[in-house]
């Protein structure tokens, strides 16, 4: 039955708590999927990168923003798939379209970041190069 001294008790946890659910969480989503693991390693490569090509902070921001995204994402979507694993046997045809689509979420989120890194990357890139090669006499 509901008991509303448990609930008012559990209903506003102090921060520290919050933080440590969440921290919890997040712990638990890095041990179990490959998909965040890959994601955070791809987050820190390009920002290592984004230091020999002398970005500027709001370039650096670009790529945190997208790169969070990303990671939140599939943080939303470990989580909507454990939610569809308890409610499987029940729903069974709408738990594999639930899935999907959440994934669909991380993929399309995933390629637009893709796409901010090419913009960011690609004419950094090139002008590197551009300027190896002109200085080298190749050009």
């Amino acid at each position: 039955m509901f008991d509303e001294e448990i609930y008012m008790k559990h209903r506003h946890p102090t921060l520290i708590i919050s933080f440590s659910h969440a921290f919890k969480g997040f712990l638990l989503v890095l041990k179990h999927e490959r998909n965040i693991r890959i994601h955070i390693i791809a987050t820190f490569v390009a920002l290592a990168l984004g230091v020999p090509l002398a970005f500027t902070p709001i370039e650096f921001s670009l790529v945190l923003i997208v790169s969070g995204c990303v990671i939140a994402s599939e943080l939303f979507n470990a989580a909507l798939e454990r939610l569809s694993d308890i409610v499987k046997p029940r729903v069974f045809g709408y738990v594999a379209e639930v899935k999907d689509i959440a994934a669909g979420a991380v993929l399309f989120l995933s390629l637009a970041a893709l796409c901010v890194g090419l913009l960011l990357y690609v004419p950094k890139i090139i002008d590197l190069l551009l300027q190896g090669s002109a200085s080298s006499g190749i050009l």
